[in-house]
């Protein structure tokens, strides 16, 4: 199925997940094969007869432990498979849940399907041959050989498993999930790629040739010397299927590492929609799930770049891209403006070269704009020494009045740290900060090939001329009556005094304000 491509919900196949009603019956040979060979290689019989009368203790209670091991499998990975028929048949919101369960722990549930059937012949063969069970015999034979073909089944069923998932059940798991859940880490029980190739190692190469070692040795006339060389070609001959099962994993690797190299491309290209799916949470499950979240940052970023490339303030950009409550072309809004303006900064300016400057401002406005931010507020603008800032529901600021003031009297905390510890070659820093509240135009102002999201009107323009007042008031921060009552119940450990009433550049009525002591 294509990765961008979501089946069509009426249509539930289970595909290829029908055969893994098969494994029973493709480790049947594995286990009839491995049991036999076990028996005929520690004890070097070559006769059935003489190995039934070891695995029956010479009772002559005939037993079908190869058909007693498959029904058993049979009967527990058909007790897994019903979840996901039964989602196959009736898509209800419980019968998903199951059925993604099985399919998140599937790896887990095999472990568990194995080890029951280990210890139900174990059970079984104690049971049948209570009366004539030879423990030396038991412990040195049958129970190694139980589970010797027990843990070279598993090793078969969960390649054979990977193989088949990863090949042809991408259309079935694509129904488990909403469009969004594809592309993210699931929960779930991984078995690690080293994992996998250890145990295909294991199951083709290390105990087969161990056997064949041990069948050799225990059933001819071998010298000392003559077994030290079969187990030396017994080592050597295990880089053969080792490499064989290397390639095979290499083989279940590379088509999704191709798919993902092809994504990577595209994305190279310029395809920010690009994303792959993620059934498992294996290494590659993980590989894909960082690329799709680089993918969702980097479309992110276009979308910024794109939409709002021509604006100054980047914290309004993505703010406005996240809420989408505010529209770029302008609106009427309820907001707070705070204006900081450093005192005597002409004459600051006089003392100091250019380079001190800068580099006095930088360090002040890293100082004084973080509680800014911590509040809510956004920087409209820096001019020259001074700073706008607003305070905007719809930009993260619900109760705007009360965060502007806890702003100012968290600047001036800032304000003492840069006088301790701040770039300032002229001596001790001062402002004024001037506060108001009401309704003002946020949108574009500027040209085609650029433009600055920013906010204009009469609640500016007294918020600006109220922080000039500061210097005549010898205040270091002013509000207006109208941010006084809007804060009431003032905030903790903050207390407001009446200053008096000012007249205002562009203002007939006078403007009653308040200081922040």
């Amino acid at each position: 199925m294509n990765d961008e491509l979501k089946p069509d919900s009426k249509k539930l196949p289970l595909g290829n997940l029908y055969q893994v009603m098969i494994t029973p019956f493709y480790t049947l040979g594995v286990d009839s094969i491995f049991t036999i060979f076990f028996y005929m290689a520690v004890t070097g019989l070559g006769d059935k007869e003489k190995i039934r009368s070891v695995i029956d203790y010479g009772s002559g209670v005939k037993f079908n432990w190869i058909a007693f091991g498959f029904s058993f499998m049979l009967v527990m990975f058909g007790l897994w498979f019903i979840p996901l028929w039964r989602f196959s048949k009736n898509p209800t919101p419980e019968n998903r849940s199951a059925a993604r369960r099985k399919i998140a722990f599937i790896y887990r549930d095999i472990f568990g399907i194995f080890i029951s059937v280990f210890v139900a012949k174990v059970c079984a063969h104690i049971v049948i041959y209570r009366n004539f069970i030879v423990w030396a015999y038991f412990f040195k034979y049958n129970l190694p050989a139980m589970a010797l073909s027990v843990i070279v089944q598993l090793c078969f069923a969960a390649v054979f498993l990977d193989t088949l998932l990863f090949g042809g059940a991408g259309d079935y798991i694509g129904f488990l999930y909403e469009e969004e859940e594809l592309y993210r880490m699931k929960e779930g029980y991984q078995i690690s790629i080293a994992a996998k190739i250890i145990m295909l190692v294991i199951s083709t190469a290390v105990i087969p040739l161990t056997l064949i070692y041990l069948f050799t040795v225990n059933s001819f006339p071998v010298s000392g010397d003559q077994s030290d060389f079969l187990w030396n070609l017994v080592l050597v001959g295990a880089f053969t299927p080792m490499t064989l099962g290397v390639a095979f994993i290499v083989k279940n690797l590379q088509k999704p590492l191709d798919d993902l190299s092809e994504k990577m491309k595209r994305l190279a290209a310029g395809d920010f929609n690009v994303k792959s799916r993620i059934y498992f949470t294996d290494e590659i499950a993980r590989i894909k799930s960082h690329f799709n979240v680089m993918t969702s940052q980097l479309r992110e970023r276009e979308l910024l770049r794109e939409t709002f490339g021509k604006y100054v303030s980047i914290e309004v950009a993505r703010e406005l891209l996240k809420s989408g409550k505010m529209d770029p072309g302008g609106e009427e809004i309820e907001a707070t403006v705070l204006f900081c303006d450093i005192r005597n900064f002409t004459s600051i300016s006089e003392k100091i070269s250019a380079r001190q400057l800068v580099e006095m401002l930088n360090s002040y406005f890293s100082y004084i704009t973080a509680p800014i931010i911590e509040n809510h507020g956004v920087i409209n603008k820096f001019i020259g020494d001074a700073v706008m800032a607003i305070y905007v529901p719809s930009l993260g600021s619900a109760d705007h009045v009360r965060d502007a003031v806890l702003s100012a009297v968290k600047m001036r905390g800032a304000l003492e740290e840069f006088n301790k510890n701040g770039v300032k070659p002229a001596g001790e820093i001062k402002f004024g900060i001037g506060i108001h509240t009401g309704t003002l135009v946020a949108g574009n102002i500027g040209t085609s090939s650029r433009l600055e999201y920013t906010v204009i009107g009469d609640t500016v323009n007294i918020a600006s001329r109220i922080e000039s007042k500061t210097k005549d008031y010898k205040a270091d921060i002013l509000i207006t009556s109208d941010v006084y009552k809007k804060i009431s119940p003032a905030p903790a450990n903050i207390e407001f005094e009446k200053a008096g009433e000012t007249l205002l550049k562009g203002k007939e009525a006078p403007v009653e304000i308040y200081r922040i002591l």
